[in-house]
């Protein structure tokens, strides 16, 4: 593959299918995806989700945002990759940092713990797709629950003064 075929690739503007969340732990919840949301925003948080039609391009800056509206619960984002289920790029690890600081920051969360932001590019390209593949895992817990400290995120940083919002 020559210069200009990395440069084409690179250069190539894609769609990002978002696939369903994968949600687990919590306390007698039925259905809790129905009260979930990840959505993609350009450039800042409080713009619109990006669409499944419309493309992004290398340096578009992203906004990553997760939510889940469950009283009494908290959440964690962790395993969220890119690319595809067999080679995947994994941006958030198990534990719910940035596995790839260069791309994406670790997830800030909310004072509630209900929802997530992190700012970041989507800069992988695979040949002959015109779409990326991106994959999320949250995990639930009860805020009663003993170990639901031992598995969320430690802090809450300047959620809203950092994005933006």
């Amino acid at each position: 593959m020559g210069i200009d075929e990395h440069s084409g690739i690179v250069n190539n503007e894609v769609r990002v299918q978002i696939d369903k969340l994968t949600i687990y732990g919590g306390r007698n919840l039925i259905n809790p995806i129905n009260n979930c949301t990840f959505t993609l925003h350009r450039g800042k948080c409080d713009k619109l989700p990006i669409e499944a039609n419309e493309t992004i391009a290398w340096n578009t800056r992203i906004c990553f945002q997760w939510y889940c509206n469950i009283d009494e619960h908290a959440i964690r984002v962790e395993s969220c990759w890119v690319g595809s289920k067999y080679n995947p790029v994994y941006l958030i690890n198990s534990n719910g940092c940035s596995a790839e600081a260069a791309m994406i920051s670790t997830p800030r969360y909310d004072h509630k713990m209900q929802k997530a932001l992190s700012l970041g590019w989507l800069t992988v390209r695979k040949v002959g797709y015109a779409y990326l593949r991106l994959k999320c895992n949250i995990q639930l817990c009860h805020v009663c629950d003993e170990q639901c400290t031992l598995i969320t995120v430690k802090s809450v940083f300047f959620f809203f003064r950092f994005f933006g919002i």
